[in-house]
C-alpha cells in the first residue's frame, strides 16, 4: 500500500501562494521499460480532487525482490516489478493521508511471472518433454553393454489437455513445486500431426476412391477446381501414383501419337521412294484410331495409359493393311497394266489377306474384353481399343485406301520405273554407235 514520506516544505508559487505537496512510493508489477506512465498519472488524478495529470511527477524504478511464497496466488498477490514514486501537487485544505489511499490495478505476463517464480523456459520445456514425451537423461554400463535411461511420464495421464495441471516444476528460487498451468497457457488449434514433404515442400496428401461412374480424369479436374477455390493463392497443387501418371501421360499423348506417325511416313517414303504413297497409307490411321475412340466411348471406358497402349497399336495395324493394297497395286503396274486396272485387281486380291488379318487380331482381342480377376480393367481397356480398332481397320483399308490412291496416286509412277528407265539409260550409253 502507499505509504506518505516525511513531510517537506511545500514549494513556493509564483506570488508567493502556498500549495500541499503529496509523495507516495506505489509498488506495481510491469516493466519499466513499458510502463504506462501515463495511464497511471490518469488515474491516479481521477482518485483525487481538482488534481490533474500535470500537477503528478513519476520516478519509476525496477523493484524487483526475491519470493518467498508457498502458493502460486500468493505470489500474484505479491509480485513486485517497477517501483513508482509519485509527487503530487495538491490544492489547499487536501487530506494528504485519505489521497494516499489510491490503489491501482495491472497484469502480470506469463514470462515474467515464471521468471519470478524461479521456473525458467528451458526447465518448463524440459518438464513437458519428459511428462509428455520422453527424454534420455544418462546411460549405464551392464556386462559390458550401455544402456539408455529414459524417462517418460505414464500415458494413462496424458489423454486430456487438463491433464498439464498435474505436473509441477520446482522453483530454484523457493525449491517449492510449482504448478505447471499457472506459467504454462494451452491453446488449441488446428495441425497436422506429422509434417509430410513431396518434393522437399511441406505438402498434404490426400488419397481418395473414385465414385461409381466418375473416372479419374473428371475427379482430378474437380479436385483442382476445389482447391482453387478454397486454398490461398500461394499454395500450388501437384499428383502422384496414378494421377501423376495420367497426368503425365495425357499430356504426352500427342507427341507421342505424332512422332509414331512421322516415323512410320518416313520409314514407308525410303521404301515406296515417293512421298505421295506413304500419305495414302497414313490417311488410313485417323479412321482407324477414330474406331478405337468409338469403342471407348460405346462401352464407357476413359482415356488413360492403356487405352493409349492400344491406340499406339492400331497405327501399325491400319499401316499395314494400306501397305498391302498400295504395294500390289504398284506391283502390278510395274508389269505393264494400266492405273484403274492394277488398283482393282490390287483391291480385290488383297481382300482376303485383310479380312484373315483384321478379324484374326479383333478376335484374338476379345479374351481380354470377357477377362476377369485381379487387373481385369487394365487388360479390358486394351482389348475394346484393339477390338473395335480393328474392324475400323478393315474397312479403312477396303475403302479409305483404295479411294486415296486413286484421287492421288494417279500421276505418280511405280518405284519400278525410276528403275527401268536407269536401266534403259544405262543400255543406251553402252550400246556401240553404228
Amino acid at each position: 500500500p502507499p505509504s506518505p514520506p516525511p513531510p517537506s516544505p511545500p514549494p513556493l508559487l509564483p506570488g508567493g501562494e502556498y500549495k500541499s505537496v503529496m509523495s507516495a512510493t506505489f509498488t506495481v508489477s510491469g516493466d519499466v521499460e513499458t510502463f504506462p506512465a501515463e495511464d497511471f498519472k490518469a488515474n491516479l488524478a481521477s482518485l483525487l480532487d481538482d488534481v490533474s495529470a500535470d500537477d503528478i511527477t513519476l520516478t519509476l524504478t525496477a523493484a524487483r525482490r526475491q519470493l518467498d511464497v508457498g502458493s502460486v496466488a500468493e505470489a500474484r498477490r505479491r509480485l513486485a516489478g517497477v517501483k513508482v514514486a509519485a509527487t503530487i501537487i495538491l490544492p489547499s485544505g487536501t487530506d494528504t493521508q485519505a489521497a494516499a489511499q489510491a490503489d491501482m490495478l495491472s497484469s502480470k505476463s506469463a514470462d515474467d511471472l515464471s521468471a519470478d517464480l524461479g521456473v525458467t523456459v528451458s526447465e518448463i520445456g524440459s518438464t513437458l518433454q519428459t511428462m509428455l514425451g520422453s527424454r534420455r537423461v544418462t546411460t549405464y554400463i551392464d556386462q559390458g553393454e550401455e544402456y539408455d535411461v529414459i524417462l517418460e511420464g505414464l500415458r494413462s495421464e496424458q489423454s486430456t489437455p487438463n491433464d498439464v495441471q498435474n505436473i509441477y516444476v520446482r522453483s530454484t528460487r523457493s525449491g517449492e513445486l510449482v504448478p505447471l498451468a499457472s506459467v504454462v497457457t494451452i491453446t488449441p488449434f488446428a495441425d497436422s500431426p506429422t509434417l509430410n514433404r513431396y518434393n522437399r515442400v511441406r505438402a498434404i496428401t490426400i488419397d481418395a476412391n473414385l465414385a461409381p461412374g466418375v473416372n479419374l480424369g473428371e475427379a482430378l479436374d474437380g479436385m483442382e477446381r476445389v482447391a482453387r477455390d478454397v486454398l490461398p493463392q500461394e499454395a500450388t497443387i501437384d499428383f502422384k501414383g496414378q494421377s501423376l501418371e495420367f497426368r503425365s501421360s495425357g499430356a504426352s499423348i500427342l507427341f507421342v501419337f505424332g512422332l509414331g506417325l512421322l516415323i512410320v511416313f518416313l520409314v514407308l517414303a525410303a521404301q515406296f521412294e515417293s512421298w505421295v504413297h506413304p500419305l495414302v497409307i497414313i490417311l488410313a490411321v485417323p479412321a482407324t484410331l477414330a474406331g478405337g475412340m468409338f469403342g471407348l466411348w460405346l462401352t464407357g471406358q476413359t482415356l488413360n495409359i492403356y487405352t493409349q497402349i492400344g491406340l499406339i497399336m492400331l497405327i501399325g495395324l491400319a499401316a499395314k493393311n494400306g501397305i498391302l493394297v498400295v504395294e500390289f497395286a504398284n506391283q502390278l503396274r510395274d508389269e505393264g497394266k494400266d492405273f484403274d486396272t492394277a488398283l482393282k485387281e490390287a483391291s480385290l486380291a488383297r481382300l482376303r489377306p485383310i479380312l484373315m488379318t483384321g478379324l484374326t487380331t479383333a478376335v484374338g482381342a476379345m479374351p481380354l474384353i470377357f477377362t476377369h480377376g485381379a487387373g481385369a480393367e487394365t487388360r479390358m481397356a486394351i482389348g475394346i481399343v484393339v477390338f473395335f480398332g480393328a474392324i475400323a481397320s478393315v474397312t479403312v483399308a477396303l475403302l479409305v485406301v483404295p479411294a486415296a490412291y486413286s484421287l492421288l496416286a494417279r500421276r505418280t509412277g511405280s518405284p519400278g520405273d525410276v528403275a527401268r528407265k536407269l536401266e534403259a539409260e544405262s543400255q543406251a550409253l553402252t550400246q556401240p554407235a553404228e
